[in-house]
């Protein structure tokens, strides 16, 4: 929480184009460990929606992917419990 909230206070206007792609990455890679999936799919899929630095875009992409690929298997534990 605390690295979220330091991130989140940083001025990003007035960073270059790639600080700022790590800066909104890092709160969504926050988001996501303190369990605030879907505000960190949001996070994830603004990175990945923006051309601001091509590696952090990838990996907001390969992020994503992976939030799908968790959601998609805890349905099918589910469906296998029932």
């Amino acid at each position: 929480e605390v690295a979220r909230l330091v991130f989140t206070q940083i001025n990003a206007a007035g960073l270059p184009r790639e600080d700022r792609a790590f800066v909104k990455y890092m709160i969504a890679c926050c988001q996501r460990r303190l369990g605030r999936l879907a505000e960190a799919e949001a996070a994830f899929r603004e990175v990945a929606n923006s051309d601001d630095d091509e590696f952090h875009k990838n990996c907001a992409i390969w992020q994503l992917s992976l939030l799908k690929s968790n959601r998609d298997l805890e349905t099918q534990l589910g469906e296998l419990r029932s």
